[in-house]
This record gives structure tokens, sequence and C-alpha cells, in this order.
């Protein structure tokens, strides 16, 4: 994590401009030039909803999208899309609303799919040749679960030949 007070936020603005989306490659130079590993672009389109049930009632639906974008690769890593509703009196308010809950949602799946890509890139595949003999006994005690490996319990695999 880069602390705010690093980012050149100037310098960064001039190489991506003011485009709603910003050149992919622009946005991976920028996490290079920063030192990340991955980079989070996000769009997010605001609109009022005509629904004639919420009365006197201002609803605006926030669309909200990002892709993780690995630096190295420039490639797609990660996508997620969502949106939220935000319903007031007032029209500020009711965005507001629209964008806290588009942007909760966005995060929550993002982290969900970080942990579920995380927890499964993990994968233990171990191999184990007796050339004399040796019984079942001796075969159990290199079980996953006796191997003491990290995450040996989240998809590790014995062979035994």
């Amino acid at each position: 994590v880069i602390p705010t007070s690093e980012i050149p936020v100037s310098t960064y603005s001039e190489i991506l401009g003011n485009s709603p989306e910003p050149d992919v490659d622009n946005v991976v130079k920028v996490g290079a030039e920063a030192g990340a590993n991955l980079v989070l672009l996000g769009t997010s389109v605001l609109k009022k909803v005509d629904d004639q049930k919420f009365g006197s009632l201002v609803s605006i639906q926030c669309d909200i999208k990002a892709d993780l974008i690995d630096v190295k690769s420039g490639s797609v890593v990660m996508q997620a899309a969502t949106y939220g509703l935000g319903i007031h009196i007032d029209k500020a308010s009711a965005i507001l609303e629209a964008v806290d809950r588009a942007g909760r949602q966005l995060s929550e799946q993002l982290m969900n799919k970080i942990y579920f890509n995380l927890r499964n890139m993990r994968d233990y595949e171990v191999e184990i040749s007796f050339d004399g003999g040796g019984d079942e006994t001796g075969v159990k005690a290199w079980e996953p679960s006796a191997l003491n490996l990290p995450l040996a319990a989240a998809g590790s695999r014995l062979t035994v030949s």
C-alpha cells in the first residue's frame, strides 16, 4: 500500500487525462511508476430512475464496474460489476446513497474474488514413491494433513505410486 501523501497526483492526472475511461496502457504505466503490482480501474454511471411509486422522492442508480489489472502483463485478472440505488428527498443525498451502496457491494465482490483466487492459488501435489514395498500404515503417515504444509487442507493432493 502506497501512502496517499507519496502519490504525485498532478503528474498522474496529466498521464491519464480526463477521459471517463482512461487508456489501460496509461493506467498500467502509472501503476508501475507508483510501484504497484495491481491497479484497480473503475468506472461508474449515475442515472435517475423514473419510478412513480416513490412519489416526491428522488431515486438515483449508480452502475459501477471495476477491472483489476496486473501491472507486469497489462492483463485484466479480475472483474466485478454491480449497482446501488439511492432514494431520498434530496438529489445529492440520493446520489451519495447510491454511490455508497454500489461501492460497498463492489468492494465485497472484489474481496470475495480475491480471497477465493488466493485460497485456490496454492495447490500442493505431493507424490511419494516406495521402491521396496512399504505397508499402508507407512503411507497414512504421509496424508496431506500430516504433511504440515501451509494450506495443506485447502486443496492438497497425495498421490502414492
